[in-house]
């Protein structure tokens, strides 16, 4: 199994009232607004993958699990792989 990617920190956040990618609208309760900590944009429960998980690191140390939207993803695995001590030649 591959270890998680890291991620740099918080994003910048930009909520929105609209999924970034659909232009679904978010009502409370019955359209849940989901946030990618790798772009920070707002997207709906079918663009935010929750099988789409990086590392957040922990002011006090430690990591906690944070989604991350279905077109960060190839991206942020792709990071992952390029900086693992394997992947260096």
């Amino acid at each position: 199994m591959a270890p998680l990617p890291l991620l740099s920190g918080l994003p910048p956040l930009c909520p929105t009232s609209t999924c970034r990618a659909c232009s679904v609208t978010f009502i409370p309760l019955i359209q849940q607004r989901k946030t990618c900590y790798h772009c920070g944009f707002s997207w709906c429960t079918d663009h935010l993958c929750v099988d789409h998980k990086a590392l957040l690191p922990r002011e006090g140390g430690g990591h906690d699990l944070k989604a991350v939207c279905l077109v960060c993803w190839p991206h942020v695995k792709s990071e992952a792989a390029c900086s693992t001590p394997s992947a260096i030649g």
